[in-house]
């Protein structure tokens, strides 16, 4: 199966949640990461902004807080990711594509961040993840080698063995409803 027919099912499957169902398994899959210890260790977190029934990041992002944890979300700058602290949900405005978007006040680092939670329509254990094919979270895992990546997606989203190409980057760990996967062999056993 190739990318464009892996990515139709799983978007469909995704759009047959019923609200109720998704914010159930949403809440469950934002604890696996809340209670790693990934979560715990990181000072400044990049989170996205859920479409599309992609899971939600709230939960996250108010625990965070909470742990006084900085904060930021991604804008599209071009071709590229640029990050930027976010203190409510209410700094997110529609952006690229629809999707919310920080306004462009206090930029963070790339470098700064320890930890970023990537959305994608489909993952599997190897710590690969199909996106929207733009390759936004590619290139910035590319030069960010030392961040943390922890791919956030219900358990149905994990596929045996997604096709590759040379530019897709590897995550650190997948987080769904039903579990927490080390995906390289220096983070397993290290949740």
């Amino acid at each position: 199966m190739d990318k464009v027919e892996i990515r139709r099912r799983f978007l469909s499957r995704r759009k047959q949640l019923d609200f109720q169902r998704y914010l159930d398994l949403s809440l469950r899959a934002q604890q696996r990461i809340i209670l790693s210890a990934r979560f715990e260790r990181s000072t400044t977190l990049a989170l996205y902004s859920p479409v599309s029934q992609e899971v939600a990041t709230d939960m996250i992002f108010a625990s965070a807080l909470k742990a006084g944890k900085r904060v930021c979300y991604p804008r599209v700058d071009q071709d590229d990711l640029r990050f930027y602290v976010v203190q409510t949900l209410n700094d997110l405005m529609p952006g690229s594509f629809g999707v919310p978007e920080p306004v462009p006040a206090q930029a963070v680092d790339p470098g700064d961040i320890d930890l970023i939670i990537v959305p994608g329509i489909a993952f599997d254990v190897h710590g690969f993840r199909l996106g929207y094919g733009k390759g936004y979270y590619d290139r910035f895992l590319s030069v960010q080698a030392e961040v943390v990546s922890v791919g956030l997606g219900f358990d149905f989203q994990i596929h045996p063995a997604l096709p590759v190409a040379s530019h897709d980057q590897k995550l650190s760990y997948l987080a769904t409803e039903a579990r927490f996967i080390p995906c390289h062999a220096a983070a397993t056993g290290s949740s």
